[in-house]
């Protein structure tokens, strides 16, 4: 038996000179980097993660051949006048000539320079040659499918790719493979349907700038909540995929967790950053986990997006709307999603940085419609200025599945080591809303007023009660404000007017605020 298996074994390696190559793969007329004289690379990057997600058609715009050696030639010149660019090889990963010849470039194992923004997640081959007003001959074209069939079936390439051209990748302007070559492409199979959003999105995947590895944890899908940020630190004016590509790396994520928060960034371009795509599977991207959203109870039911500019652009609106589009498609996003207004900064973002009207637009387009209906919080009614929770809860509620807040009298601890004996009114008998610190180290617990109204005379709200934080494991007591109804700009807007923390003692206290909506968010409405 072992006799055999090793006879196998050194037949099926003398039969293709020492590797095992697929059939598709020993179809094609290949010319290695020593058949047409290429020069060494300065520098090689070994490419990390395959199969790739994509494969990207060219052309070379120039360098036409007449004739096989001519063709070798031209190859020999392209890598001549890249490398003079201070390039530290031919950028593409295969060229191809009309004889139907195939010439290594950087090959199946390096990094390519061919089309910025993907260079670590495809391959990219170009036929020799200007086809902006003809078709390459039918012997490049079947050579350039054979390209692709050989990396599928050498695993290189994923049986899911997409088959691109140059042009479809938005961080450089060009028309390159050209109108003819292009329209030739989109025929083949692979291709994305233009019906399809997914397809119409220019990724930039984390590989692509950045080498950082964060913690992970699969979010469950369909999520319901997309929030749009504003970030001071992406107030930036960037020209080119270069420049925009530098920001997204040297944005300042320390505030939260040293980790990258978000799950998209869209630059004015259109290109899309994914965030969180660092995960399990090489070829998924931001969709699938959790983010670090600056409200932590949002992290499992919603995306993050955030945008780079001072201004606007079209282009960022229409990537947000197909981003969308696609999130639902693929079973991301629920199809009646919230995409709601939020903030890493303290202070309004439309003074800081013009990118808030961005976020005044889609959020008029996009934001979730203000259907009264759609809420089960109940209006304020009868008389609001005064509660004891005597008779009832004067409209405030709790999430009782969580073992939270509850309406409660007497003694808060049987053992009366910590809370109230009695309520604020020194009433044995006296209601109080309840919650046991012990119980939620960790977590978060919630008591929700009515909605109130806000219009142009009734502006603001003083709230006045009575709190007692007596006990080891008391953490904070936070009040936020959550504007539903103001705009659709405002729309589920929330934010926090005060924190008392720590340890107050065995002793009811008094606190007061006003709630002033011009002061905190200084909206701009009728």
């Amino acid at each position: 038996m072992e006799f055999t298996c090793m006879l196998l074994v050194c037949l099926a390696f003398s039969a293709t000179e020492g590797k095992l190559v697929p059939k598709s793969c020993n179809e094609i007329q290949y010319v290695e980097r020593a058949g047409w004289n290429a020069d060494n690379a300065i520098k090689t990057t070994p490419l990390r993660r395959t199969p790739v997600k994509y494969f990207y058609v060219h052309h070379t715009a120039g360098y036409d051949c007449n004739s096989k050696e001519s063709c070798k030639k031209s190859v020999k010149d392209i890598q001549r006048d890249h490398m003079r660019l201070e390039w530290t090889d031919i950028a593409y990963s295969f060229l191809v000539d009309d004889y139907g010849t195939v010439y290594e470039g950087r090959g199946w194992d390096n990094v390519g320079s061919h089309t910025k923004g993907v260079n670590f997640v495809s391959f990219g081959a170009a036929v020799v040659g200007n086809y902006t007003k003809k078709l390459p001959t039918e012997a490049a074209i079947s050579a350039m499918k054979k390209v692709i069939q050989c990396g599928i079936d050498l695993g290189k390439i994923a049986n899911t790719y997409e088959l691109k051209g140059h042009r479809d990748a938005k961080a450089t302007k060009t028309i390159c493979p050209g109108d003819p070559l292009y329209n030739e492409i989109k025929k083949w199979d692979n291709f994305p349907n233009k019906l399809d959003p997914c397809g119409n999105l220019s990724w930039i995947e984390r590989v692509e700038w950045t080498s950082a590895k964060i913690e992970t944890k699969p979010i469950k899908h369909p999520v319901s909540k997309v929030f749009v940020y504003h970030s001071n630190n992406l107030c930036v004016d960037c020209a080119n995929y270069t420049e925009c590509r530098d920001l997204v790396k040297k944005h300042n994520w320390t505030a939260l967790e040293n980790d990258f928060a978000l799950h998209f960034i869209i630059d004015g371009l259109g290109l899309v950053y994914d965030m969180r795509g660092y995960s399990r599977d090489p070829n998924v991207s931001g969709w699938m986990d959790e983010g670090r959203l600056p409200i932590k109870a949002d992290n499992d039911k919603a995306y993050g997006i955030a945008f780079i500019g001072k201004s606007q652009t079209k282009m960022q609106v229409e990537t947000f709307e197909i981003l969308l589009k696609c999130g639902v498609q693929r079973g991301y996003l629920v199809k009646n999603y919230q995409v709601l207004n939020s903030s890493f900064n303290t202070n309004d973002p439309k003074e800081v940085c013009n990118n808030g009207l961005l976020i005044n637009e889609i959020m008029q387009k996009y934001g979730t419609p203000e259907k009264e209906e759609s809420f089960t919080i109940p209006e304020a009614s009868g008389d609001t200025s005064h509660c004891n929770f005597q008779e009832d809860t004067c409209d405030w509620y709790a999430d009782e599945a969580k073992n939270g807040w509850k309406r409660h009298r007497g003694a808060a601890d049987e053992a009366g080591m910590t809370g109230p004996l009695k309520d604020a009114d020194n009433n044995i008998n006296g209601y109080y809303f309840l919650a046991d610190a012990s119980k939620h180290i960790d977590g978060k617990i919630k008591l929700s007023s009515a909605l109130y109204p806000l219009t142009e005379v009734q502006r603001y709200y003083c709230l006045k009660f009575w709190y007692h934080m007596y006990g080891k494991d008391v953490k904070s007591l936070s009040i936020w404000i959550h504007v539903y109804s103001l705009t659709k700009l405002f729309y589920g807007e929330r934010k926090n007017v005060l924190t008392i923390t720590g340890n107050k003692g065995p002793k009811w206290l008094l606190q007061a605020l006003t709630i002033d909506i011009e002061t905190i968010w200084a909206p701009k409405v009728n």
